[in-house]
C-alpha cells in the first residue's frame, strides 16, 4: 500500500511535539519582550485552538492556514498590540507551500500576508 499523497510518514509524536512548542513559544513572546501586556485568558485558549489546527497542517494545510489566519488576526483586533500568534501561522504557511502546487501555495500564502498586514497596520498599537 502507498503512503498518502497528503504529506511524509511522520510519528504523531512529532506533529504533537511542534504543537506543544508552537503553543509554548507563544506564550512565551509575551512575557519576554518586555511590553508589560500579559497574555489574558482568552488569549491563551485562542492560542490553544490555533495551535492545535498544526496538527492536521499536512492532511488539509488550506484549511489549517485559514484557522491561524482567522485567529491571528482576532486576537489583532481584540488586543490592539502585536500577536504572539504569528509563529503558528507562519507554520502553516510553510505548511502550504510545502504540501500545496506552487501557484496555489503562492496565492494563498500572498493573501493571508496580505490580510495580516492590512490588520497589523489597521489595529496594533
Amino acid at each position: 500500500m502507498t503512503s498518502p499523497s497528503y504529506g511524509h510518514e511522520r510519528p504523531l509524536t512529532v506533529d504533537a511535539l511542534l504543537v506543544v512548542s508552537v503553543y509554548g513559544i507563544s506564550m512565551l513572546v509575551p512575557v519576554m519582550d518586555g511590553s508589560g501586556r500579559p497574555l489574558t485568558a482568552g488569549g491563551a485558549v485562542l492560542g490553544a485552538v490555533i495551535c492545535a489546527s498544526l496538527f492536521f497542517r499536512r492532511r488539509w494545510p488550506p484549511a489549517v492556514l485559514v484557522v491561524t489566519a482567522s485567529g491571528t488576526a482576532v486576537y489583532l483586533v481584540s488586543s490592539a498590540s502585536k500577536s504572539p500568534l504569528m509563529p503558528a501561522t507562519m507554520v502553516a504557511m510553510y505548511a502550504c507551500a510545502l504540501h500545496r502546487p506552487r501557484r496555489e501555495a503562492l496565492l494563498e500564502v500572498a493573501v493571508v500576508a496580505a490580510l495580516l498586514a492590512g490588520v497589523c497596520l489597521l489595529y496594533t498599537s
